[in-house]
């Protein structure tokens, strides 16, 4: 059972640094290689593929914008000087002026759907989507390959899971 849960999370994990790597793609050139220390340094040692129809659960978190303004804002809300001082939003509000825009959460739903993942929960005001789809339906949506590996037990996890670029 625990080594079921760590598995699934691990899972996710590398999923979900994944996902932001490939949603990110957009404004930032896209790695070509995701690889953990332990695997560059030979510590983790490949166990196998993960199963192409184990079901995986993964959170897309769309990123927030206007930083610079969310600075500024964050900076005066806690600052007593501030005429903005404690002046909070409520969650929409926060959502329209910091969150992803309705575009940029229409565009992931579309894009999960059309890769074949069924969406489980999230919204744009949570700023995340949650998801579950076929290992193999993944790795071709994200161009990945999800193996597993096993490291020695002086490091806190048994198993690693990487998803490299194709």
């Amino acid at each position: 059972m625990i080594r079921k849960s760590s598995v699934s999370l691990l899972t996710l994990a590398a999923v979900l640094s994944t996902v932001i790597v490939v949603s990110q793609a957009q404004s930032q050139t896209l790695m070509t290689r995701h690889v953990r220390e332990a695997v560059r340094t030979g510590e983790a040692k490949l166990v196998g593929h993960l199963p192409a129809t184990q079901t995986m659960r993964f959170d897309v978190v769309l990123a927030l914008r206007h930083q610079p303004e969310l600075q500024d804002f964050l900076r005066d809300l806690y600052d007593p000087s501030s005429s903005s001082y404690k002046h909070y939003v409520t969650v929409p509000e926060f959502t329209e002026r910091f969150g992803p825009s309705q575009e940029d959460y229409d565009a992931l739903i579309s894009f999960a759907k059309n890769a074949g993942f069924t969406l489980v929960g999230g919204s744009r005001d949570s700023m995340d989507v949650q998801f579950k789809a076929p290992v193999a339906t993944v790795e071709k949506a994200f161009h990945v390959s999800i193996n597993v590996y096993s490291i020695p037990p002086k490091t806190a996890l048994s198993l690693l899971l990487t998803a490299s670029r194709r």
